[in-house]
């Protein structure tokens, strides 16, 4: 991991952690729109790659449950430090609790399987940043990571961390290399608008933390927010379940099978009392 340095005076420790973390993650997108070597050549090319991040961000379910020690449905300072030495996450107490105050959005000292789905991709683009491989997270996970970032940097095109409205305009207006205006896509509108919402300080930027909370929005339906079990878990109950019904199907075959040798005996030793007892002529 690289070394962060960032120091903050006079500010409480949530607008400290604000500030890091833009910081943080402007100076990370820099660094890869500089080593990027193949661009998406539209926005419609990058909707086509969106499914991806469906199935990515659908696998950090299992992750947020497995992190989610006492199973409250939220994930505090320590089971998220905890977490990141499960995941191999080389990265300092001091950053993880920045990170953690950062994307706590209403303040209430844990974070739901929104918000953990920005601290598992800033988490990872941190530990990251020299190169380092992770090799304790679904490949689908890193894929939807990935996806988040390069089309946040298409937007970005000062590359210079963050998104202004005149660089999402243009992205929205303009279409492919050849200056075709974008057209049939449906969710245009929305995605403008929901740019509009999420400029929280009204300073005409957006920062990669709101860009992945609108990713979300695209991507996600609003009831998978809710932490629910993920299909893979899904799935692995299920196997569970058919498991157990084929022992209980195999043990009515054995008492069955071990009734009916039981009755062939009964019937065996019947017929020879009646032949013992038959009277001789």
């Amino acid at each position: 991991m690289g070394n962060v340095a960032t120091t903050f005076f006079g500010q409480d420790k949530k607008q400290e952690a604000n500030d890091f973390l833009d910081v943080k993650l402007a100076e990370l997108l820099k660094k890869r729109a500089s080593r990027q070597q193949v661009k998406a050549s539209s926005f419609n090319k990058l909707l086509l790659r969106f499914g991806h991040l469906n199935r990515g961000f659908d696998k950090c379910k299992k992750v947020f449950h497995s992190l989610d020690n006492d199973g409250n449905e939220a994930i505090d300072l320590q089971e998220l430090a905890e977490g990141c030495h499960k995941l191999g996450f080389d990265i300092s107490t001091e950053v993880i609790d920045k990170v953690f105050h950062a994307t706590d959005l209403d303040g209430n000292k844990s974070i739901d399987f929104r918000e953990f789905i920005v601290v598992l991709a800033v988490l990872y683009m941190i530990s990251t940043e020299d190169g380092d491989k992770i090799t304790n997270l679904d490949p689908d996970i890193i894929k939807s990571f990935n996806i988040a970032q390069e089309t946040f940097c298409f937007f970005d095109a000062s590359g210079d961390g963050f998104m202004d409205r005149k660089e999402v305009t243009s992205v929205l207006l303009e279409g492919d290399k050849g200056g075709k205006q974008l057209e049939g896509v449906a969710m245009k509108g929305t995605i403008a608008r929901r740019f509009e919402e999420l400029d929280w300080d009204n300073n005409g930027q957006i920062s990669f933390k709101e860009f992945l909370y609108a990713v979300q929005g695209w991507v996600l339906d609003e009831d998978e927010y809710e932490s629910s079990p993920s299909d893979e878990e899904k799935e692995e109950a299920m196997a569970a379940k058919s498991a157990a019904a084929d022992r209980l199907r195999a043990s009515d075959a054995s008492n069955i099978r071990a009734d009916a040798s039981n009755r062939q005996f009964v019937t065996k030793s019947s017929m020879k009392k009646q032949q013992a007892f038959k009277p001789s002529t």
